[in-house]
């Protein structure tokens, strides 16, 4: 991806999301703040431009931070009974890809998740708790992984053994699959 493209997504996606992420938990010293901040608006902006919601649910939705369990973002749709869980990676450079032990962690997130290990999870993950015991418990409820970055490659084949043997784990039904890198503009 181009140096030019990663800006407009930067531009878009700061003018969309950067008042309404919490970003309490980033210090104001930290030296990859900004970077840290881009990575939630890009989780935000994964959800918005995928499901039906407001700006707000969706920067809502962002539970990137301490003890995330490599999962950026989750939320449910009960109109659309569809659960959407992120991981993002705002790469500044726009190239590369999500490294292996990122996607590692998001997938045994993702099984975590499944598994109702909430005791593994942030504040941010288990302030949603209720609606994803409800998407989890619902029998038709459709999943959609998204992976969301601003790199310009496909998975490393290490990465991309992890996303196909967590399906092949045991995924639910009506599993809607993966998504790779957010790069759309719906809005």
């Amino acid at each position: 991806m181009s140096i030019l493209h990663v800006q407009q997504i930067q531009r878009k996606i700061e003018e969309l999301f950067s008042v309404l992420v919490d970003n309490s938990d980033i210090s104001r010293t930290d030296l990859a703040r900004d970077k840290k901040i881009l990575t939630r608006c890009l989780a935000a902006y994964a959800v918005y431009t995928t499901v039906d919601c407001s700006m707000k649910e969706a920067a809502a939705a962002v539970t990137d931070g301490a003890d995330d369990n490599g999962i950026d973002a989750i939320f449910y749709s009960p109109i659309q009974n569809q659960l959407i869980i992120v991981q993002s990676k705002w790469m500044q450079s726009g190239s590369g890809e999500p490294d292996s032990a990122g996607v590692s962690k998001f997938c045994d997130g993702v099984k975590d998740l499944f598994n109702l290990a909430f005791d593994r999870f942030n504040y941010k993950v288990n302030n949603n708790r209720a609606a994803i015991e409800r998407a989890l418990g619902e029998y038709d409820t459709r999943y959609l992984l998204i992976l969301a970055d601003t790199g310009d490659r496909e998975l490393s084949v290490h990465a991309q053994r992890r996303i196909d043997d967590l399906l092949k784990s045991g995924a639910p039904p009506f599993f809607l699959g993966i998504v790779g890198s957010v790069r759309s503009n719906r809005r």
